[in-house]
Protein backbone atom coordinates (compact mmCIF):
# COMPACT_ATOMS: atom_id res chain seq x y z
CA UNK A 1 0.00 0.00 0.00
CA UNK A 2 1.25 3.78 -0.86
CA UNK A 3 0.83 5.34 2.29
CA UNK A 4 0.88 8.96 0.55
CA UNK A 5 -2.61 7.81 -1.10
CA UNK A 6 -3.98 7.93 2.60
CA UNK A 7 -3.04 12.19 2.24
CA UNK A 8 -5.58 12.91 -0.41
CA UNK A 9 -6.27 16.71 1.60
CA UNK A 10 -4.86 18.60 4.69
CA UNK A 11 -8.04 17.97 7.19
CA UNK A 12 -7.52 17.16 10.37
CA UNK A 13 -10.19 14.27 9.86
CA UNK A 14 -7.77 12.83 7.12
CA UNK A 15 -4.31 13.42 9.30
CA UNK A 16 -6.33 11.70 11.96
CA UNK A 17 -7.53 8.50 9.85
CA UNK A 18 -3.40 8.23 8.69
CA UNK A 19 -2.54 8.58 12.06
CA UNK A 20 -4.87 5.77 12.79
CA UNK A 21 -3.61 3.50 9.84
CA UNK A 22 0.27 4.04 10.81
CA UNK A 23 -0.60 3.64 14.72
CA UNK A 24 -2.19 0.23 13.53
CA UNK A 25 0.37 -0.67 10.36
CA UNK A 26 4.11 0.78 11.70
CA UNK A 27 5.65 -1.14 9.14
CA UNK A 28 4.10 2.21 7.23
CA UNK A 29 6.02 4.56 9.13
CA UNK A 30 8.96 4.51 7.57
CA UNK A 31 7.19 5.01 4.30
CA UNK A 32 5.62 8.21 5.76
CA UNK A 33 8.98 9.18 6.82
CA UNK A 34 10.27 9.49 4.08
CA UNK A 35 7.36 10.88 2.31
CA UNK A 36 7.98 13.90 5.19
CA UNK A 37 11.09 14.39 3.34
CA UNK A 38 9.67 15.15 -0.19
CA UNK A 39 10.45 18.02 -2.30
CA UNK A 40 6.91 18.36 -2.85
CA UNK A 41 5.31 20.99 -0.45
CA UNK A 42 1.72 19.28 0.07
CA UNK A 43 2.77 15.78 0.53
CA UNK A 44 5.69 16.94 2.90
CA UNK A 45 3.09 19.56 4.82
CA UNK A 46 0.98 16.54 4.97
CA UNK A 47 3.24 13.54 5.99
CA UNK A 48 5.29 15.20 8.44
CA UNK A 49 1.73 16.52 10.53
CA UNK A 50 0.83 12.86 10.78
CA UNK A 51 4.26 11.55 12.13
CA UNK A 52 3.86 13.88 14.44
CA UNK A 53 0.01 13.06 15.41
CA UNK A 54 1.69 9.73 15.71
CA UNK A 55 4.26 10.92 18.12
CA UNK A 56 1.74 12.63 20.23
CA UNK A 57 0.04 8.82 20.54
CA UNK A 58 2.83 6.69 20.83
CA UNK A 59 6.25 8.74 21.54
CA UNK A 60 8.00 5.39 21.14
CA UNK A 61 7.26 5.00 18.05
CA UNK A 62 9.31 7.20 16.51
CA UNK A 63 12.54 6.83 18.75
CA UNK A 64 13.95 4.71 16.70
CA UNK A 65 13.64 7.19 13.88
CA UNK A 66 14.86 10.07 15.46
CA UNK A 67 18.45 10.13 14.13
CA UNK A 68 17.43 9.67 10.73
CA UNK A 69 15.01 12.57 11.02
CA UNK A 70 17.72 14.87 12.76
CA UNK A 71 20.14 13.87 9.97
CA UNK A 72 17.89 14.39 7.24
CA UNK A 73 15.59 17.73 8.63
CA UNK A 74 18.53 19.38 6.84
CA UNK A 75 17.41 18.83 3.39
CA UNK A 76 13.65 19.74 3.85
CA UNK A 77 12.47 23.25 1.92
CA UNK A 78 8.65 23.14 3.45
CA UNK A 79 8.25 25.24 6.45
CA UNK A 80 5.43 23.05 7.73
CA UNK A 81 6.98 19.66 8.10
CA UNK A 82 10.22 21.49 9.76
CA UNK A 83 7.92 22.84 12.26
CA UNK A 84 6.47 19.32 12.89
CA UNK A 85 9.97 17.19 12.70
CA UNK A 86 11.46 20.01 15.13
CA UNK A 87 8.33 19.13 17.97
CA UNK A 88 9.39 15.92 18.07
CA UNK A 89 12.30 16.62 19.36
CA UNK A 90 11.31 19.19 21.89
CA UNK A 91 11.93 17.59 24.90
CA UNK A 92 13.54 14.33 23.61
CA UNK A 93 17.19 15.56 22.68
CA UNK A 94 18.75 12.75 25.07
CA UNK A 95 17.23 10.33 22.87
CA UNK A 96 20.12 10.94 20.41
CA UNK A 97 23.14 10.17 20.00
CA UNK A 98 25.28 12.88 20.29
CA UNK A 99 26.70 13.18 16.63
CA UNK A 100 23.10 13.74 15.70
CA UNK A 101 21.86 16.29 18.35
CA UNK A 102 25.02 18.63 16.99
CA UNK A 103 23.63 17.93 13.28
CA UNK A 104 20.22 19.28 14.36
CA UNK A 105 21.31 22.12 16.68
CA UNK A 106 23.56 23.05 13.79
CA UNK A 107 20.53 23.21 11.75
CA UNK A 108 19.06 25.43 14.54
CA UNK A 109 21.63 27.69 14.24
CA UNK A 110 21.32 27.76 10.54
CA UNK A 111 17.95 28.31 10.19
CA UNK A 112 18.07 30.91 12.89
CA UNK A 113 20.75 33.14 11.06
CA UNK A 114 18.60 32.93 7.46
CA UNK A 115 16.25 35.78 7.34
CA UNK A 116 13.72 34.06 5.00
CA UNK A 117 13.11 31.23 7.80
CA UNK A 118 9.37 31.11 8.99
CA UNK A 119 8.81 32.07 12.29
CA UNK A 120 7.29 28.55 14.43
CA UNK A 121 10.29 26.99 13.31
CA UNK A 122 12.88 29.47 14.36
CA UNK A 123 10.73 29.65 17.98
CA UNK A 124 11.38 25.65 18.10
CA UNK A 125 15.03 26.05 16.86
CA UNK A 126 15.28 28.56 19.57
CA UNK A 127 13.61 26.40 22.33
CA UNK A 128 15.52 23.13 21.27
CA UNK A 129 19.04 24.98 21.03
CA UNK A 130 17.85 26.13 25.10
CA UNK A 131 17.16 22.84 25.88
CA UNK A 132 20.42 21.61 24.20
CA UNK A 133 22.38 24.25 26.06
CA UNK A 134 22.01 22.23 29.57
CA UNK A 135 23.69 19.06 28.27
CA UNK A 136 26.14 21.93 26.41
CA UNK A 137 26.45 25.26 28.29
CA UNK A 138 28.85 26.43 25.83
CA UNK A 139 25.87 26.93 23.19
CA UNK A 140 24.58 29.70 25.55
CA UNK A 141 26.63 31.87 24.45
CA UNK A 142 25.71 31.55 20.82
CA UNK A 143 22.04 31.45 21.58
CA UNK A 144 22.39 35.06 23.53
CA UNK A 145 23.99 36.43 20.23
CA UNK A 146 21.00 34.82 17.84
CA UNK A 147 17.99 36.24 20.46
CA UNK A 148 20.04 39.14 20.25
CA UNK A 149 19.70 39.51 16.20
CA UNK A 150 16.51 38.49 16.08
CA UNK A 151 14.92 41.02 19.08
CA UNK A 152 14.67 43.67 16.79
CA UNK A 153 11.07 44.31 16.01
CA UNK A 154 10.06 40.26 16.11
CA UNK A 155 6.96 39.67 15.03
CA UNK A 156 4.55 39.24 18.39
CA UNK A 157 4.62 35.43 17.52
CA UNK A 158 8.22 35.11 18.26
CA UNK A 159 8.65 37.83 20.81
CA UNK A 160 6.89 35.52 24.07
CA UNK A 161 9.75 33.17 22.99
CA UNK A 162 12.46 35.29 22.75
CA UNK A 163 11.06 36.50 26.05
CA UNK A 164 10.61 33.24 27.27
CA UNK A 165 14.57 32.22 25.85
CA UNK A 166 16.05 35.30 27.67
CA UNK A 167 14.49 34.85 31.12
CA UNK A 168 16.14 31.13 30.73
CA UNK A 169 19.20 32.35 29.83
CA UNK A 170 19.13 34.65 32.92
CA UNK A 171 18.55 32.35 35.30
CA UNK A 172 21.08 30.33 33.79
CA UNK A 173 23.94 33.12 33.68
CA UNK A 174 22.94 33.25 37.70
CA UNK A 175 23.68 29.63 38.69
Amino acid sequence: MKVEGLLPDTSRKTADFARDFILKNPGHLKQLLELSYSDDHLVAMRSARVVYLCFEKDQSLLYPHFEEIAEKIHQLTDSSAIRNLLHLFIGQLEKLPEQSMGKLIDFCFRHLEDPASKIAPRALCMELILEASEMVPELQAALKSIVAMNIEDPPGAIRSKINKIELMLNKSALK
